[in-house]
């Protein structure tokens, strides 16, 4: 009984440290609600070969998604809970890949979209980030939060759908 509450208190505590790193270098998880998924998916209308990026990937729900879109999929996350769970639903899906990683060393230069769930504050050094490493013509959606500068082609709810 006492290492059952031991094993139960490591990992209430290590959750709660991950979290704690997920919120100071990103955003906590939030899972993407069916409607703005719908609209993510539209706008991201992804094609063969094309290059797609979810950071701050989470449970690889917008992934999990785009599967069968013939397009390489790759998910950035800082939370290894999340990451391990991640690859455990994903580990028979050959065009998905989740790496453990922050968000600020992930190269986007090779990248034709870009899914982004980030929260507010993040957002002016994000547009810094994707201005000087995207390439022209890359579409960006964001979930819920703006960008200061870059006005979006296309919004449906919170969803917005930036071309760079």
């Amino acid at each position: 009984m006492n290492l059952l509450l031991i094993i139960l208190a490591i990992s209430a505590f290590s959750y709660f440290i991950f979290q704690l790193i997920s919120w100071i270098f990103g955003a906590g998880f939030e899972s993407t609600r069916r409607k703005q998924l719908q609209s993510i998916i539209k706008f991201a209308n992804p094609k063969y070969n094309e290059k797609i990026a979810d950071l701050g990937s989470g449970s690889a729900k917008i992934l999990l998604a785009l599967k069968n879109s013939k397009a390489e999929l790759h998910g950035y996350e800082i939370n290894p809970m999340l990451v391990l769970l991640s690859k455990i639903k994903t580990r028979k899906i050959k065009n998905i890949h989740i790496h453990w990683k922050n968000l600020w060393k992930a190269d986007l230069s090779k990248f034709n979209t870009i899914i982004i769930f980030q929260f507010f504050h993040l957002m002016p050094k994000l547009e810094k980030k994707i201005l000087k490493k995207c390439k022209p013509g890359t579409k960006i959606i964001s979930n819920t939060w703006k960008f200061p500068n870059l006005q979006p082609v296309k919004q449906e709810g919170k969803v917005r759908l930036y071309i760079i």
